[in-house]
């Protein structure tokens, strides 16, 4: 039996340093020596690993596998690159409210995404999953575990920093056999998104509406671990007192200055807090404070067509002023005898580019996304 995936204590300082560290290398290189370095921390074994970073997704991800143990580390947004698919996952009828055991279709579609590039051949052989991620990725490898736990694995732990609730309270209870051990700095704000539907309008307009009635009913943060700026890490489940409204516009959420790109999210900001609390003598404080829970919130139909009406307003303002592609997205070169064309679809309640099945623009509007598949066509069956 490994008693490291037992008895490993997930508010090891030090650990936890090394895996923000090397969650930060996935942002630009992935180079396989810093993932090494947190291997033997994880997983006893350090034989045979298989080391493949995943090219082809976003948020950017990589693995390493040995001995029926599997290490996923997957990196957060980087703002304006992610803003399609994240208004695309909203959007995917596919990650219905059964399916995704009450996960957001933008963390559960990229979850299934990343699946499907690891591939299920090396997933069938795992029987432990050691799950880590930072603000998008973390709430990817949230949802990722519940597609495992659905398909019958229970040997699953989850390192979180940063990350946005992954969907409801159903979410939460589902995962529960996992260890899910959820880290977030006092000073960040990407911990309480998803919060009410009032505050979050876009989200409203393009998610499956009985996810938005959960997440309505119970959106207290789920139990975590607070990081404090004097080093202590505290047991808690957040304080209901923060305001949420920065929330209310995606284009607020891509600046530096509010959102997922300010300092406060960054992993910089999780390596140096874990650096305070490894110097403490006593880094660990556990307390569980008494905090007063945040009230559901009930809308009429009435207020629920004037919110999205607001969040479709604010996504169509959002892909206005900001690149509403995947820039990171590479051109395929395709022959000219390809049945596979960049197209024009509706993607929920957007209009959306697909190539195949992939999602790889959003409008703003109908001809807008047509300008782009045209464009897109035409540099991919461009002839030398």
């Amino acid at each position: 039996m490994n008693t490291t995936f037992l008895n490993r204590k997930p508010t090891d300082p030090l650990l936890n340093i090394r895996i923000c560290q090397a969650l930060s290398t996935l942002y630009g290189t992935t180079p396989e020596s810093t993932l090494r370095t947190i291997w033997p921390e994880v997983i006893t074994s350090n034989e045979n690993i298989d080391f493949r970073p995943l090219d082809d997704v976003t948020p950017p991800t990589a693995w390493m596998s040995t001995g029926g143990e599997m290490l996923v580390l997957c990196g957060g947004t980087s703002g304006q690159i992610h803003v399609p698919r994240l208004i695309a996952g909203w959007s995917d009828t596919n990650a219905n409210w059964q399916q995704s055991y009450g996960a957001s279709g933008a963390f559960y579609s990229a979850a299934r995404a990343i699946m499907d590039s690891i591939g299920p051949a090396d997933l069938s052989g795992i029987n432990k999953f050691y799950l880590c991620g930072h603000s998008y990725g973390g709430a990817c490898m949230q949802a990722m575990a519940a597609i495992l736990r659905g398909a019958g694995t229970v040997g699953i732990k989850i390192w979180s920093y940063g990350a946005p609730r992954a969907g409801t309270f159903r979410l939460g209870t589902f995962i529960t056999s996992a260890t899910n051990t959820r880290f977030y700095a006092d000073n960040d704000p990407v911990r309480f998104i998803p919060p009410h539907s009032s505050e979050v309008p876009s989200l409203t307009a393009l998610e499956d509406w009985r996810l938005v009635q959960g997440c309505n009913q119970q959106v207290q943060a789920p139990n975590g671990w607070q990081l404090e700026a004097d080093g202590k890490i505290v047991e808690t489940e957040g304080n209901a007192t923060v305001l949420h409204a920065v929330a209310f516009s995606i284009a607020a959420w891509c600046t530096d200055t509010y959102g997922f790109r300010s300092v406060n999210h960054g992993l910089a900001n999780y390596i140096t807090r874990f650096t305070n609390a490894y110097n403490m003598l006593t880094p660990i404080e556990i307390i569980n404070p008494t905090r007063p829970r945040e009230q559901p919130e009930t809308l009429t139909v009435r207020q629920r067509e004037h919110i999205v009406d607001q969040g479709l307003t604010d996504i169509d303002n959002t892909l206005a002023v900001m690149p509403n592609v995947n820039t990171a997205y590479v051109l395929p070169q395709v022959p000219p005898t390809s049945p596979i064309r960049f197209r024009r679809r509706k993607v929920g309640r957007v209009w959306g580019v697909k190539f195949g099945t992939e999602v790889v623009a959003i409008g703003p509007g109908k001809r807008k996304a047509l300008k782009i598949a045209r464009a897109y066509n035409k540099g991919a069956f461009a002839t030398s």
